[in-house]
């Protein structure tokens, strides 16, 4: 009798080959650990050792059931009603895998597996297994499965496998492939003969490297340690740096469970670290869940659509438009027959965000970062039971024609795929048609999923239609209204946009205009003041005292006119109606400053010297001329220029009254004519009607909708009106406590500029925000490795103690290593989570802390730091992760100042306390008056680094974080024997006292 037999390439193609890629085989084994009912599972890849770990928690295997069941091809241990091991008694998990070749994904990440599992059962914790699997020889030709050997060992008593325990297995497997090399090519024989060897992988230790998921300590769960590994991995870690896309791997594992759903119950946790050099503190997850839509980017985004498809396909649930209005809304699918579908009931969460920064609820530091995720991760994901299915959710993979539709007609059709935070819930339960394909690249395209498709295709057509068109149904009222006030803001904005860049330009023009011809005013008085002179001499012709008398007070008159026609030609006028940059900003006061210097060495000595040269000829001439008809003069022409000027501006206003009362009275004209048009072809067109064949609910109807077209009319008219009203009303002004006239337009400007400051302002907080991050997962990393490091400088004591030459090593590591944990240990004070209550803090503590942070640096630096006793004995109710930095930022910044001064100096800072406050003394360079208020500002800096500026953050941040506990910093009086004094005292309140 004939019998089948199975070559061994039969399993290389049922695994390496059919596997779309290393990303798509580690979901997959993600996949097997949540089927294992583990909690975690973990990928560590080391580059440098080029090796890959994953690790779970899972139930495990015993030796039997990994002979019987893991090395046994399509096994049916995942598969039909069988009950299903679950020795944790957790919520029961519908099985993810169930064709019995999941396990070969292994096989597309690497060539060689190390296999340590260990099992809890209902009879307790079972023995460790270990096993080793070359696949490459499942590849080679001429080989059937049982000419393959896989060694597999026990471990009982708590034992554990080491790197020789590994060479015996390993070592079976050489002598088990020589008995097989007469049906194998020499070349391969060779080669994976050298794969063998290359094969240095001890878990003793991987395992003392980690801290969790450990076999060593008697816990449960599966690893596999696969070395080398396939040189693609590194390719689909590396994102595409020409697109700003994510990497490929990124794109499989990112929402591997559904983080979108604040309501969705924890499945599994997951996390991807590559370790890309040989510091192997220093790692990155690449499918940390941050990088993942959160609930609070969903919650963000301005459109909502939830709600359940039936058995037959029809849609029921909410609809939110612009985060405003929820509407309960039904959409019909016409595919059933009346039929159930083959695809089942499911449910769907979408979360929309509008494609133009101008159409969103969102402002731009929020719009900005979320129209990034979304067009990189951006889509419509599939989760089965919690677990995504791939590759339904990539944003390159649209496979609901969305995209498709849109590039048709965007108006029509109006949803992206790639504004979308979206996912459908489908269950094993009631969604069983729904088979993935056996590489796992999707579904199969049953009729199932053709009705999936048709379903949701249509679910977004008819949604686009209902909502979110201008001429769509009666609920897109409230989209097309929204639009259409965004879109006048954004004209509006663009208006005022262009307006100011244009008053801008001008301003600018100006101020370069002044720095350029300033060197210029000395010669334009010059020339006045001879021209002055040499008319003047002129007058000697004449023989009248009177009449030369009256000829002298005209000249003066004339040439104080040509030496104010010179200030005029130079001065810049003030800014209005834009917003003035940091940098514009600088250049305006350093202008003001510059012409406050001209008008005092330029134009007042000119009008002096000009009144000097007067009275010379006066004596020449020996004439008398009338003081107070000179002075009258001056005056008068003083007012009469002022009166000038002020008439031209009041003329001008005048001239745009007129131009905007004309245009409201012309668009109050259009209004009454456009809607006396409308209302005319209404009433030509129900004179057409022929009521006589129209019953009474057909009347009615009609009557219904005639009123509503002459409402509409009359609501889009008003409008009109109504927004010109408000307009004309915003138009006043108010005279300040001063007597200042305040008007809009200065209200408007300053309104522009402290919404600059405070975009400014979010900006930097988010950049501390990732900063302060980064500094605790710096932090937590660190412990962990500072831990490690101990135990192994304890370890290379021993070895000291018997090998001299291991002394003076061991001595050193330990001095620098302390040096180090000792930096560790001033983080602590710094957390908020484990510092945020307030506390009396004693100011001898907040004095040793700084000198701990920055000892090494004053000793660099020769820098004594002082405390008197009046500092020492009193203390702040503060909390230490607040006030601390305080300290740290203003101690810095003395250092830096300080260490630019000569050596030669004792550099001295002094902290010192009285009952009104708190003070931080320096004697470094002093702070000029001018600037001891703008130190404070964001972005303000004299710091020069080696990179550049600095970043002008640091004193803006202490004065904010002392305000937000109650108390102020500013720059006081410098104390004795100092240049620079700080001082921070508690904001006084009504009736309140300082307690310092």
């Amino acid at each position: 009798m004939a019998n089948f037999k199975t070559s061994a390439r039969a399993l290389d193609m049922l695994g390496r080959q059919q596997i779309a890629g290393i990303p798509t085989a580690t979901s997959e084994l993600f996949k097997n650990a949540y089927d294992a009912y583990a909690d975690d599972v973990e990928v560590d890849y080391f580059r440098h050792k080029n090796c890959l770990l994953i690790r779970d928690n899972g139930y495990g295997m015993t030796k039997d059931e990994f002979e019987s069941k893991w090395l046994t091809l399509g096994t049916d241990s995942k598969y039909g009603k069988k009950a299903q091991i679950n020795p944790f008694d957790k919520p029961e998990r519908p099985v993810m895998g169930e064709k019995g070749i999941g396990r070969l994904a292994i096989s597309a990440i690497g060539p060689q597996v190390l296999i340590l599992t260990r099992a809890l059962r209902d009879d307790g914790t079972n023995s460790l297994v270990i096993a080793f699997i070359n696949w490459e020889v499942f590849g080679l030709p001429g080989l059937v499965l049982e000419d393959i050997h896989i060694p597999v060992y026990e471990f009982e008593d708590g034992n554990f496998p080491d790197l020789g325990t590994v060479h015996e297995l390993v070592h079976e497997v050489k002598e088990s492939f020589g008995g097989v090399a007469d049906k194998i090519d020499i070349i391969d024989y060779e080669r994976i003969l050298d794969q063998l060897e290359s094969f240095q992988v001890d878990p003793v230790e991987w395992d003392n490297f980690f801290h969790k998921l450990l076999l060593s300590n008697n816990s449960v769960g599966t690893h596999f340690y696969i070395s080398p590994v396939d040189e693609s991995l590194a390719n689909s870690l590396d994102k595409d740096y020409n697109t700003g896309d994510i990497s490929s791997m990124q794109q499989m594992l990112l929402g591997f469970t559904n983080t979108m759903n604040v309501d969705a119950p924890h499945v599994i946790n997951s996390a991807f670290r590559d370790y890309k050099n040989q510091d192997l503190t220093s790692s990155v997850n690449i499918i940390d869940a941050a990088n993942f839509f959160t609930p609070e980017d969903c919650e963000k985004a301005d459109h909502h659509f939830s709600g359940t498809f039936d058995e037959y396909g029809q849609f029921s649930g909410d609809v939110t438009v612009y985060n405003e209005e929820t509407f309960y809304h039904e959409i019909p699918w016409y595919g059933a027959n009346g039929k159930k579908t083959l695809c089942g009931p499911f449910s769907i969460t979408v979360h929309y965000l509008q494609g133009a920064e101008r159409e969103s609820l969102l402002s731009n530091s929020n719009w900005g970062p979320l129209y990034s995720k979304t067009n990189i991760l951006g889509g419509l994901y599939i989760y089965r039971d919690g677990i995504r299915i791939l590759p339904y959710g990539d944003s390159d993979y649209d496979w609901l024609d969305i995209e498709k539709r849109r590039t048709k007609s965007a108006k029509y059709y109006f949803f992206s795929h790639r504004l979308m935070m979206g996912y459908v819930d489908i269950k094993h339960e009631t969604n069983s048609k729904l088979t993935e394909k056996a590489g796992r690249e999707g579904f199969i395209e049953n009729k199932a999923y053709r009705q999936l498709r048709d379903v949701l295709s249509n679910f977004f057509l008819q949604l686009a239609n209902d909502f979110f068109r201008v001429d769509g149904g009666p609920k897109s009222a409230l989209w097309t209204e929204k639009k259409a006030d965004f879109d006048r803001a954004h004209k509006a904005r663009q208006k005022r946009a262009k307006q100011a860049s244009g008053k801008k330009e001008k301003f600018q023009k100006a101020i370069n205009e002044f720095n350029e011809k300033k060197n210029q005013i000395p010669y334009d008085i010059e020339l006045i003041h001879s021209q002055a002179d040499a008319d003047l001499q002129a007058l000697s012709i004449f023989d009248d005292h009177d009449e030369l008398a009256r000829k002298m007070i005209d000249l003066e008159l004339y040439f104080l006119r040509e030496i104010s026609k010179v200030e005029d030609l130079y001065r810049v006028p003030n800014p209005k109606g834009f917003h003035l940059s940091k940098d514009l900003l600088e250049e305006w006061e350093a202008y003001q400053d510059e012409w406050d210097r001209v008008g005092v060495i330029c134009f007042q000595v000119a009008k002096m010297k000009l009144s000097t040269t007067i009275d010379s000829y006066k004596d020449e001439y020996q004439v008398e001329l009338n003081k107070r008809a000179r002075l009258q003069q001056a005056i008068d022409e003083i007012a009469a220029n002022v009166e000038k000027s002020v008439s031209a501006e009041s003329k001008q206003t005048k001239d745009i009254i007129k131009i905007v009362s004309n245009q409201v009275v012309e668009l109050t004209s259009e209004v009454m004519v456009t809607l006396s048009d409308s209302l005319k072809n209404i009433q030509v067109e129900f004179s057409k009607l022929d009521i006589s064949k129209l019953d009474d609910e057909e009347l009615f109807n009609k009557r219904l909708d005639i009123e509503e077209r002459i409402t509409t009319e009359a609501i889009q008219h008003k409008e009109i009106l109504e927004s010109v009203q408000s307009q004309l009303s915003s138009i006043h002004w108010s005279k300040d406590e001063d007597g200042h006239i305040v008007t809009q337009a200065d209200i408007n400007d300053a309104l522009e500029n402290e919404l600059e400051e405070l975009r400014g302002q979010i900006n930097v907080d988010i950049e501390l925000s990732q900063l302060g991050l980064a500094v605790g997962v710096i932090h937590h990393e660190f412990v962990s490795t500072a831990q490690s490091i101990r135990e192994n400088i304890k370890d290379l004591k021993a070895l000291s103690d018997v090998n001299e030459e291991y002394g003076t090593l061991f001595k050193n590591l330990r001095t620098n290593f302390e040096h180090l944990d000792g930096y560790l240990s001033l983080f602590t004070p710094l957390d908020r989570r484990m510092y945020r209550k307030k506390e009396d803090i004693s100011n001898k503590d907040i004095s040793t802390f700084v000198l701990d942070i920055f000892k090494e640096r004053f000793r660099r630096h020769n820098i004594e730091l002082k405390t008197t006793k009046g500092f020492g004995r009193r203390s702040i109710f503060a909390c230490r992760s607040q006030i601390y930095p305080v300290f740290v930022n203003i101690v810095d910044n003395a250092v830096y100042w300080l260490k630019q001064t000569d050596d030669n100096i004792d550099k001295t800072i002094r902290l010192h306390a009285d009952d009104d406050g708190l003070y931080i003394s320096n004697n470094g360079p002093p702070i000029q008056d001018l600037i001891k208020e703008r130190i404070f500002e964001l972005g303000y800096t004299k710091k020069e680094t080696p990179t550049g500026r600095g970043r002008g953050m640091g004193l803006h941040i202490t004065r904010d974080v002392l305000k937000g506990i109650g108390y102020e910093v500013f720059v006081a009086d410098p104390r004795k024997n100092c240049n620079v004094t700080f001082k921070i005292q508690k904001i006084e309140e009504e009736g309140g006292d300082t307690d310092v």
